[in-house]
C-alpha cells in the first residue's frame, strides 16, 4: 500500500504492507488499516464517506471503474494507492 501527496507528508507514511489472508472487501480492508494505524482514522473515514477527495487505485486501476466501491474486493499482493485529488483554481 502506498500513500501519496499530503498523506505521505502529514503522517510520514509512504509505503506499508498490510497482510490479507484471502480476498476481502475494500471497506473491510480500510477498517483494518484504521485499526492498525489509528492516526489515519480521519483520512480513512473521509475516504469511506466521499470519494471526491481521494483517488484509490488498485493495481493501477481507479476503484470507481469497478462500479459500486462497496463491492470492490482486494487480495494479498494487490497494490493499493491512496492519492489525494488536488483542487486548484483561479484567485
Amino acid at each position: 500500500m502506498k500513500f501519496l501527496g499530503h498523506i505521505r507528508t502529514r503522517f510520514g507514511l509512504s509505503e506499508i504492507e498490510v497482510p490479507i489472508s484471502s480476498e476481502e472487501s475494500l471497506m473491510t480492508f480500510l477498517d483494518k488499516l484504521s485499526n492498525l494505524y489509528p492516526e489515519l482514522q480521519p483520512v480513512i473515514e473521509n475516504i469511506k464517506e466521499s470519494s471526491s477527495e481521494y483517488l484509490i487505485l488498485i493495481n493501477g486501476i481507479d476503484v470507481n471503474v469497478h462500479g459500486d466501491v462497496n463491492k470492490v474486493e482486494i487480495k494479498n499482493g494487490d497494490e493499493v494507492i491512496f492519492l489525494p485529488i488536488v483542487h486548484g483554481g483561479i484567485g
